[in-house]
């Protein structure tokens, strides 16, 4: 079995034993103490309390339940940060970690036993994320009821679908790198790496893809593994990213134009046309104006417009090139 060489990632959070913290700095800790004994019951150093490191880093110890939790984004690769987090430098992440002055950990035994738990697999892709393909991206959302879509950061969009629970939830960001890491809060980051000019021309031109999955349970489902360990993860063959686009957005098809058999017809298919297929805006159009007794008859009615929007989408060259040139991006 290969090793996968598509597998990267922008944020992990792991879980190893406790004994795996050999020693940390206690005036950046926080910590719980039992007031009878005096036992340390645990301790966290978190990076948004403190103005330490200029990213995401979060360690938690309970020593009572023996567990050790990290959370890190691939901001700790410092001046390899394009690299993103992969099988070949997660080893250098914990080594960044122990040089920062903040604690000590067993490298070698947290790359045995860790489990993780939260995983955001991320591609920066050679593409410049325009306004005209986030909208054409938001056009061919292949099920606009089951995936709602937000603006991210002002730099891009989130497509997530529309359930409660976090480890339940699909979820696909497309954003414009290049735009977001000249934001100011990244400057001081920038700074500490010592490759300001390098990291900026890397990301020039680019748009990061990213999914989130949070929780063991859906790590091994979506990643098709029997556990969540390191050498579980690197020996993924599939390709997520990929995968979740795909569920997301509409399939390409080859284009056939709804038959105008009647009046009716004529009229939804401009209706549609005139709406420019957003099948939000239609829906709640008609629900303005006309009072349905029955949900059902809607949703017939709807299904035969999201038909026809489907086919008026795939019909517009601009739009279909926009999945193609993803799909293709995300292949390699």
């Amino acid at each position: 079995m290969k090793t996968n060489t598509i597998l990267q990632f922008d944020t992990v959070k792991f879980v190893s034993d406790s004994k795996n913290l050999l020693s940390y700095t206690d005036e950046l800790f926080m910590r719980d103490v039992d007031t009878t004994t005096g036992e340390v019951k645990s301790a966290l150093y978190s990076s948004r309390r403190s103005n330490h490191i200029p990213f995401e880093l979060r360690i938690y110890v309970n020593y009572r339940s023996r567990e050790l939790k990290i959370e890190f984004s691939s901001k700790i690769l410092l001046g390899n940060y394009p690299h993103l987090i992969c099988y070949y430098n997660f080893m250098e992440c914990l080594q960044n970690i122990n040089r920062l002055g903040i604690c000590k950990l067993d490298e070698n035994a947290i790359m045995k036993d860790c489990q993780f738990s939260k995983l955001h697999i991320t591609k920066d892709i050679d593409m410049k994320l325009t306004d005209d393909k986030l909208n054409a991206l938001n056009r061919l959302v292949g099920n606009y009821r089951r995936y709602k879509w937000t603006r991210y950061n002002n730099t891009g969009i989130t497509f997530v679908s529309d359930v409660q629970s976090i480890y339940d939830r699909e979820e696909i960001i497309l954003y414009d790198k290049e735009t977001e890491i000249l934001l100011n809060k990244n400057n001081a980051f920038l700074s500490m790496t010592g490759k300001r000019n390098e990291i900026k021309e890397y990301f020039e031109g680019k748009t990061r893809v990213e999914m989130r999955l949070e929780g063991k349970k859906k790590i091994r489902n979506e990643l098709k593994i029997l556990d969540t360990s390191w050498n579980s993860l690197k020996m993924v063959e599939d390709n997520p990213l990929l995968r979740q686009f795909n569920k997301v957005f509409t399939a390409e098809t080859v284009v056939e134009y709804p038959a105008m058999n009647n009046i009716n017809d004529l009229l939804m298919y401009n209706y549609v046309k005139s709406y420019n297929g957003d099948l939000k805006r239609i829906e709640q159009s008609i629900k303005d104006s006309i009072s349905y007794k029955s949900r059902g008859t809607l949703g017939k009615q709807m299904k035969k417009m999201a038909e026809i929007a489907k086919r008026l989408k795939m019909g517009e060259p601009k739009d279909n090139n926009v999945l193609a040139e993803i799909r293709g991006l995300l292949s390699y």
